[in-house]
């Protein structure tokens, strides 16, 4: 098969199924051959709606040989903060976490590092961050939780569309990590003075921090017992 082919069929409607029957059940020397092509071209296929799914059947193909794996993650981290914003992209990067061991990974992790409150506002990035949340090992769980309740713009992130479902992940999910959890509460307490919308300041005041407040133990309506909650005595490491 020609590679101009391989471009073509992998992009249209019909044909990318053909390069994905090809990818599951052809000799290895041909399917090396796709596998070739499609990292040398790499952002074509991954920022098109049908080279999606043979991107997909690619990362899926690697993940028995690591270096065939390195060499998708190689692919990613020359432009992944691109790539986890891109409506099509960020799938891919979701797909390499979910199918790849952390260690694969934190390259990719590595330069989201510093972006997370940014990327959280994003429609299609965000969605990569709650995977992360779900995926990331402890330290990055940590890292991800400080970057948060540092961020001078946290109020943004609460009123996001995308950002406040970030948020409530971040705090539902993090059950090793209490006081970083109290810490962002208290931040996100705080940064309800800067939100103009009073649906959104009901909605996380009266409703999801008391929820929150009440699952962890700590009274809602004493910031003081909040405030003493978030002292490094109570991380909780086990």
């Amino acid at each position: 098969m020609r590679d101009d082919n391989i471009s073509r069929l992998s992009k249209d409607k019909q044909g990318h199924h053909m390069i994905n029957l090809i990818i599951t059940t052809y000799p290895e020397s041909i399917r090396e051959k796709i596998f070739n092509y499609i990292c040398n071209n790499f952002k074509e296929l991954a920022q098109d709606q049908n080279g999606l799914c043979v991107m997909k059947k690619i990362i899926e193909y690697a993940k028995t040989d690591t270096k065939k794996q390195k060499r998708v993650v190689d692919n990613i981290i020359v432009d992944s903060l691109e790539y986890v914003q891109h409506e099509f992209g960020n799938f891919v990067v979701q797909e390499i976490i979910n199918l790849y061991d952390f260690g694969m990974c934190e390259p990719i992790y590595d330069q989201m590092a510093g972006h997370f409150q940014r990327l959280s506002l994003n429609k299609f990035s965000s969605k990569l961050i709650e995977t992360c949340i779900d995926r990331a090992p402890l330290e990055l769980q940590e890292k991800i939780l400080k970057e948060f309740c540092s961020s001078p713009c946290l109020h943004k992130v609460v009123q996001s569309n995308f950002g406040n479902f970030v948020l409530q992940k971040s705090i539902q999910h993090y059950f090793k990590l209490k006081r970083h959890k109290l810490e962002l509460i208290a931040r996100i307490i705080k940064s309800l003075d800067e939100v103009s919308d009073f649906k959104v300041q009901e909605k996380w005041g009266d409703q999801l921090l008391v929820r929150y407040l009440n699952d962890l133990e700590v009274h809602p309506h004493n910031p003081a017992e909040i405030e003493d909650s978030t002292t490094p005595s109570e991380l909780e490491t086990g």
